[in-house]
């Protein structure tokens, strides 16, 4: 008796499992990819965090060599320390 043509594909092109297969090793693979996705996500935050610290570093060595005024280099401070504490809350 021939083998039927979607045992064929099965076997050959989805590795003995069908697309949609539920099986605790197709499902556990499936979560593995979508954990990566969040991280990445963190990736980006953590990067803005560390951009707004720099940015802040800058902003205080200029207020202290009284490149900027003392007023543009606080509210400029005071809105970089807002967005990396609020990429800190998410992280």
């Amino acid at each position: 008796m021939s083998k039927r043509e979607d045992e064929y594909y099965r076997r050959n092109y989805y590795g003995g499992h069908p697309p949609a297969c539920t099986c605790v090793e197709c499902t556990e693979r499936r979560l593995e990819k979508l954990d990566k996705g969040h991280s990445l996500d963190k990736l980006w935050l953590i990067a803005l965090v560390i951009t707004c610290l720099v940015a802040i570093t800058i902003l205080a060595w200029l207020l202290l060599t009284s490149t900027i005024k003392l007023a543009a280099g606080i509210f400029a401070a005071a809105i970089s320390l807002l967005i990396c504490m609020w990429a800190l809350f998410f992280t």
